[in-house]
């Protein structure tokens, strides 16, 4: 009975709402108040009064109710942690981590609209699902690890928002697993949000401490001889991933994305990088290939057509290679546009993994013809959002 009770509790505040956020308020209650909200058996009669009293009209009974409440909530934590018995101490540490996990979901839950909150309580309160949960929110990452292998067989799409939760998660392997486990799902936005922000660097910790077991558990899309440091397995695990999804608004987001970044980070006097290495914007790029996004060329054309902030020669065992910062940018033109590379005197070196000319000179000419291309075919590529412009001449 004190577990049942215990789960109870921890779902007490999203079984009532934001009524229970009107404890410490004196705002008047709406014309048309919520219909009353059916409290778990397991509560005793004085806990089920106080919680239909929360959502009363007089301020007073709202704040006693609460203190009711928070009373329940304490004595329960102090039935729970009076035990003696090592085996009783051990089972009620388990109890009340598992009573945290479940109000840590409870938080969250909290912030949904009413009735995408009460779909959500409705299916995570349902018989074995409760649990479930608990093991998303726990502490401990191996009882994540063991949610993932059970919502990888959920059809629920609230399944699929537990992983995409899972896949921002602070633990490596639980980060992998939870894209691994997607990639078999329906490509929900949630999915793809998460999916995105990882792609991009825009989630997680800076600094991740990686499995090297998870490298042959993962299906990766890059051949790269090297694992960079940071993020890069992350990101490249989750362009993977958006790769075998196909989700139609990827090319879109590709698109947006090298518009608002990629002449920052490639183009001269914005410290573009000439290797890309664990730079996100080479998964992008590797998106816009796969996808064929042709909202990719305008501003990669951008890109072509500006100045170049460096340029590397390199001599291979009699093979000379020259890149610059927007080399890959005149490739991924290429390979997304249905051109070939080697008619722009473009080849992938195996030593560095990315796009080089021979020289300097067949770097210009390359992108000379790729700018004269482009003229000739732009109604084809320019932007929606805003008219083209004309590029300039090409920069030396």
């Amino acid at each position: 009975m004190k577990v049942a009770v215990s789960n109870s509790l921890a779902c007490v505040l999203v079984l009532c709402g934001s009524a229970a956020l009107r404890g410490a308020d004196t705002v008047a209650p709406p014309p048309n108040p919520p219909a009353p909200i059916t409290p778990p058996a397991a509560l005793s009669p004085q806990l089920v009064q106080a919680l239909g009293e929360l959502a009363g009209d007089d301020y007073v009974q709202r704040q006693q109710a609460v203190d009711k409440i928070q009373a329940a909530l304490a004595d329960a934590i102090g039935a729970l942690i009076r035990q003696n018995d090592p085996e009783a101490r051990n089972r009620m540490a388990g109890i009340m981590e598992y009573n945290a996990a479940l109000s840590r979901w409870g938080l969250e839950a909290l912030q949904l609209p009413p009735a995408q909150r009460a779909a959500v309580v409705a299916w995570a309160m349902a018989p074995r699902m409760a649990p479930l949960i608990a093991r998303v929110y726990a502490t401990h990452p191996e009882q994540r690890q063991e949610a993932i292998r059970e919502l990888a067989r959920n059809t629920d799409p609230n399944a699929g928002t537990l992983l995409a939760r899972l896949i921002c998660d602070e633990d490596a392997t639980v980060r992998l697993m939870a894209m691994d486990a997607v990639r078999q799902r329906p490509a929900t936005p949630v999915i793809v949000d998460a999916l995105w922000n990882v792609a991009v660097g825009a989630a997680g910790p800076a600094t991740y401490n990686r499995s090297p077991t998870m490298l042959n558990t993962l299906a990766l899309e890059f051949n790269s001889p090297q694992l960079y440091g940071g993020r890069t397995l992350d990101e490249r695990a989750a362009i993977g991933v958006l790769i075998g999804l196909k989700d139609a608004g990827v090319a879109a987001r590709v698109g947006v994305y090298l518009e608002q970044h990629a002449a920052e980070k490639m183009s001269g006097g914005q410290g573009g990088s000439v290797f890309l290495g664990n730079n996100p914007l080479r998964g992008v790029l590797a998106l816009a290939q796969s996808y064929h996004a042709r909202q990719a060329i305008a501003p990669l054309m951008k890109i072509v057509a500006g100045p170049v902030s460096g340029t590397s020669n390199i001599n291979f065992g009699g093979h000379p290679t020259c890149l610059t910062n927007r080399t890959e940018a005149m490739a991924a033109i290429c390979l997304i546009s249905g051109l070939k590379p080697e008619d722009y005197d473009l080849h992938k070196s195996p030593q560095i993994n990315q796009w080089c000319t021979t020289d300097a000179a067949a770097e210009k000419q390359a992108a000379t013809k790729l700018i004269q291309w482009y003229q000739d075919h732009r109604a084809e590529f320019a932007a929606p959002t805003a008219p083209a412009a004309p590029l300039a001449p090409v920069a030396h």
